[in-house]
């Protein structure tokens, strides 16, 4: 992960095994796409894609 924070990826944690990273699209992801790849390979990765949205609150 201090990969990640040196790239300037924005991280989120979940408790001590769960991290969501937020690359941006105008940033170059290939010095950390070795890492997942790795966790994959291990089968000790899973994720999720997120499609980000402002929030809107529900109507009454």
């Amino acid at each position: 992960m201090a990969l990640a924070q040196e790239e300037g990826f924005v991280l989120e944690w979940s408790g001590d095994r769960h991290a969501a990273i937020n690359v941006p699209a105008d940033r170059d992801s290939t010095a950390f796409e070795g890492f997942p790849r790795e966790q994959r390979e291990a089968g000790t990765l899973f994720w999720e894609w997120s499609d980000a949205r402002p929030f809107e609150a529900p109507r009454q």
